[in-house]
C-alpha cells in the first residue's frame, strides 16, 4: 500500500514580514481611533464645563473663569506663522472646538493671540520669552549666582498660577508633556506636572487639584534640555 503524503505549506520569510506589517498597521490604526475618541470625550467635556463656568476643582474657585468663543482657522494660521511651527493636533482642537483660553487650571489657559500688551497669549509670550538673549539675562539678574536659561524652542506657556508660576507644553514632544516653571524654586530646572496635555486636562476636569505640586518629589528635567525632542 503506498501513500501520498502533501509537502507542508512553506511560508515564505516576506510573508511573514507582510502580515506583521498588516497586523502593525491594523494596531496602529485602533490606536490612533481610540486616541481619537479619547479626545473627543475630553474636548465634549470641556466644552459643559466651560457652558456652565463650572469649577471642576476647588483651586482658584475665587477667579471668575471667563471662556472666549473659540478661534477661526485663520486665527490658528496666523498664530502659527508667528510662531513659526505648526501647533499639535489637540491643542488645535482645543482652541477651535471649546474656546480661545480662559478655562483651564490656574488662571486658565492664555489665549491663543492677543494685541493687548497687558494680556498674555501663547503667541506674544513664547515671541516675547524667545527675543531675550543671553546678553539681556545677564544683564537683568547681574546679581544671581543662577540664572534662567534662554527659553527652549516649541514650549508654549500655556496658564499662569500667580506669583512667577507657569504651566508650559513642550510642543516638540509627540507626548506633549506639561511641565511647572516656578522661578521661586528654581530657574533652570523644570517640573513634570503631567504625562500629556491631554492628561493634564482630564485630570482638571476630573477635579484633581494640580497647583500644589511637591517640587521635592516631582520628576525634574533642566529646562535648556526642553524643546530638543524628535
Amino acid at each position: 500500500m503506498s501513500y501520498v503524503t502533501e509537502e507542508p505549506e512553506q511560508i515564505l520569510p516576506g510573508c511573514l514580514i507582510d502580515a506583521g506589517r498588516e497586523k502593525l498597521i491594523f494596531c496602529e490604526k485602533k490606536e490612533m481611533g481610540t486616541q481619537d475618541q479619547r479626545e473627543s470625550a475630553l474636548i465634549e467635556r470641556l466644552k459643559e464645563t466651560s457652558r456652565t463656568n463650572h469649577h471642576p476643582t476647588e483651586e482658584y474657585s475665587w477667579h471668575h473663569q471667563t471662556p472666549s468663543s473659540p478661534v477661526t482657522g485663520d486665527d490658528l494660521a496666523q498664530a502659527e506663522t508667528q510662531l513659526g511651527f505648526e501647533l499639535p493636533s489637540f491643542l488645535r482642537r482645543v482652541y477651535l472646538e471649546v474656546g480661545n483660553g480662559g478655562f483651564g487650571p490656574g488662571y486658565g489657559l492664555f489665549p491663543l493671540n492677543t494685541h493687548s500688551p497687558s494680556i498674555d497669549s501663547l503667541v506674544t509670550a513664547y515671541l516675547g520669552m524667545r527675543s531675550m538673549s543671553q546678553e539681556d539675562i545677564d544683564d537683568h539678574w547681574t546679581d544671581e549666582e543662577e540664572k534662567p536659561v534662554l527659553w527652549p524652542e516649541r514650549v508654549l506657556m500655556l496658564c499662569d498660577w500667580g506669583c512667577n508660576i507657569y504651566s508650559c507644553l513642550d510642543c516638540s514632544s509627540s507626548d506633549l508633556p506639561i511641565f511647572r516653571m516656578d522661578s521661586n524654586v528654581s530657574f533652570v530646572e523644570w517640573a513634570i506636572e503631567a504625562s500629556s496635555f491631554q492628561q493634564w486636562l482630564e485630570m482638571w476636569a476630573d477635579g484633581k487639584p494640580l497647583f500644589h505640586l511637591n517640587w521635592k518629589q516631582a520628576t525634574k528635567v533642566s529646562a535648556s534640555h526642553l524643546g530638543k525632542a524628535s
